[in-house]
């Protein structure tokens, strides 16, 4: 057992460089390319009413809803439909 304290480092490298994207993560993604919009100019609403996959987004003037299914390899960003709002 004293092997593994020496596996610890590299545990959490790999668990700090391997990405995850939840529905929030992306439709920030998408709406940022879709409506040419600085990421850190969205805002998200999730929308738990509706699904767990699904949140609403203002980016940059634009509104839009967009329902992001979860994928078996989550390093990889979800792909989001985008649903029209009135």
């Amino acid at each position: 057992m004293r092997l593994a304290p020496a596996f610890l480092p590299l545990a959490f490298l790999l668990a700090l460089t391997s990405g995850c994207y939840g529905v929030e993560d992306s439709a920030k993604i998408r709406a940022a390319n879709e409506f040419r919009c600085p990421e850190d100019q969205i805002v998200l609403t999730p929308r738990p009413d509706l699904s767990e996959d699904t949140v609403d987004v203002f980016a940059c003037g634009y509104r839009a809803r967009y329902t992001c299914p979860s994928k078996r390899n989550s390093s990889v960003p979800r792909t989001c439909v985008r649903e029209p709002l009135q």
